[in-house]
């Protein structure tokens, strides 16, 4: 086996060098794809769950309003009936007020008292219609 000699170590010498300073090696950033791939997966993932979110919310909205609209409705009626009542009463009540005016009125006392009895005022001088005659019919 040939081997090559080795050269003695005094023979070659050795150069020195100053100690260069270490930079931190960057470690190469994961391909565009990759990095926006997740983020727009979290993305569409968080898009998602807020849709459905917001068409579960709306469904139990839509459901609510078809539950409330008919008793909306009724309530309604009840109330155009309601107010048809109340101008029916408001009328008796005028009615009324103005016999209670009238009954409780200390100027008409006497004009009530003639109404509901068959008395005359004594100061009250009654006047009596009569035919002419053929003797007045002369003068």
């Amino acid at each position: 086996m040939n081997a090559p000699d080795r050269l003695p170590r005094s023979s070659v010498t050795p150069q020195v060098r100053a100690p260069a300073r270490r930079r931190p090696r960057r470690r190469p950033s994961p391909s565009p794809q990759r990095r926006w791939g997740s983020v727009s997966r979290a993305v569409a993932v968080e898009t998602g769950l807020q849709l459905a979110v917001n068409v579960a919310v709306s469904v139990v909205a839509i459901t609510a309003l078809a539950h409330l609209l008919p008793s909306y409705r009724a309530s309604h009626q009840e109330l155009d009936k309601l107010e048809e009542e109340v101008k029916i009463t408001r009328s008796q009540v005028q009615i009324l007020q103005g016999t209670f005016a009238r009954y409780f009125d200390p100027t008409q006392v006497n004009r009530l008292i003639e109404e509901e009895t068959q008395r005359l005022d004594p100061q009250r001088v009654p006047i009596v219609w009569r035919e002419p005659t053929s003797d007045d019919a002369s003068r």
